[in-house]
């Protein structure tokens, strides 16, 4: 499962215990996922949607009435520039607050999405959307939002700004030199051995253009290789 599913998972357990706010998913995917029990347990309604080219009315029509039966006050769209088509297909439905979050590097979107000019075609159609349509515009960094084109602060429809993905670290802030012992010993290593922890999935390959990667592979290859030039 990817960092936004996880993030949002760690905003909805904190909606749920300050009891800030009711907090629904829609599963374009039209399937179920890991996280679907432990989201059902806490509150959330799962709505499975299928979203694709093949089935555009089909989740135009489903799409619309649920927000027309729920009445939300916001949604909060993960889908970049993706986020604009399902805002057209809510067109007339939609509620006041209109949110599309950015999460991938640029790099996703040149290496990975826009390899034919019927993609980049379709990306920049997406993007022409979320302008229109959506009230505002996130972030996961200032760099990222001005790759796909949103200024932070800028004067200008949708307002854009940076939110970082944050989870609360309570739970882990344990005393950590007994794991750093127990690690360096269940892998025979010294006691000034330096750990470098990487936590995210890795990909079919290793290079940044490897057909099947996203995002975590290279970053953890350059990561380690930073850490290695700081600190032999």
């Amino acid at each position: 499962m990817g960092g936004a599913e996880t993030w949002l998972m760690a905003v909805l357990k904190f909606f749920a215990k300050h009891d800030l706010a009711q907090m629904d998913f829609l599963a374009t995917s039209g399937r179920q996922g890991v996280f679907d029990a432990d989201a059902a347990r806490l509150g959330a309604t799962i709505h499975y949607i299928p979203y694709g080219r093949a089935h555009l009315a089909d989740f135009a029509r489903d799409f619309r009435k649920l927000l027309k039966d729920e009445g939300y006050d916001a949604i909060h769209d993960h889908g970049d520039y993706s986020s604009g088509f399902h805002f057209l297909c809510g067109t007339g439905c939609l509620p006041p607050v209109r949110v599309t979050h950015i999460h991938n590097a640029w790099f996703h979107m040149e290496v990975h999405y826009g390899v034919s000019t019927i993609r980049r075609l379709t990306a920049q159609a997406g993007k022409f959307l979320v302008e229109r349509l959506a009230t505002h515009v996130c972030g996961t960094s200032r760099d990222t939002l001005i790759e796909y084109g949103f200024v932070p602060g800028a004067r200008q429809r949708p307002e854009s700004g940076v939110l970082h993905c944050g989870f609360d670290i309570e739970r882990f802030s344990i005393p950590r030199e007994p794991d750093r012992a127990s690690v360096r010993q269940e892998f025979g290593w010294s006691a000034d051995a330096r750990i470098v922890l990487f936590v995210g999935r890795l990909d079919r390959g290793l290079s940044f253009d490897h057909p099947q990667n996203q995002k975590n592979s290279w970053l953890a290859v350059n990561a380690v290789k930073e850490a290695a030039l700081r600190d032999p």
